[in-house]
């Protein structure tokens, strides 16, 4: 392979604690064929912060997905990284459902899935705003509430040029107007 390179990136993982006190420095090596076109010197010199220990799993399951593609599904021929991507797929095609809701029964074929539903039940809603103090059952739903503090408006219809805060709104929007 051309030029590969693998450098590490100082990254700070910034989780408060009751205290107000943030932990934990690591260290992330990043292989990726693309960072041959970056000066390594100047690279190594830049740190990434990070807000939670998401943003390394994150940038890790992005380098495992630009490595080949392995592990192939029989029924539609979709290509996966790694195994448990495929046995985690495979559920779509068979209608399993192995994570079940001790409470009311509902089942679901992913275990995160069955996290975000058992908040229902408990009321637990663990991401909190930063801004306002408001309290989320779901990331995805604080990171879009974020959005009101900040004005950004990501998601724009290329139609119309009308813009959105979620591409749920977009594509209502398009549905609504433009069909």
């Amino acid at each position: 392979m051309l030029g590969r390179k693998s450098l590490p990136i100082e990254s700070t993982i910034g989780r408060r604690s009751k205290q107000g006190t943030t932990s934990t420095v690591t260290s992330l090596t990043i292989d990726h064929p693309k960072l041959t076109s970056h000066n390594s010197t100047e690279m190594k010199s830049k740190s990434v912060n990070h807000t939670d220990y998401s943003s390394v799993r994150k940038c890790r399951t992005h380098r495992d997905a630009s490595k080949s593609k392995k592990h192939q599904c029989k029924v539609c021929d979709k290509q996966f990284a790694k195994a448990h991507y495929l046995k985690q797929h495979i559920r779509v095609h068979t209608g399993e459902k192995t994570y079940k809701c001790k409470v009311c029964e509902k089942s679901y074929r992913q275990n995160s899935a069955l996290t975000v539903h058992s908040r229902t039940h408990t009321g637990e809603k663990p991401f909190v705003c930063k801004v306002c103090g408001k309290s989320f059952d779901r990331s995805n739903t604080l990171t879009a509430h974020n959005r009101i503090h900040t004005a950004e408006r990501p998601f724009k219809c290329n139609q119309c040029d009308q813009t959105f805060v979620t591409s749920s709104h977009l594509c209502r929007h398009k549905k609504q107007t433009h069909l």
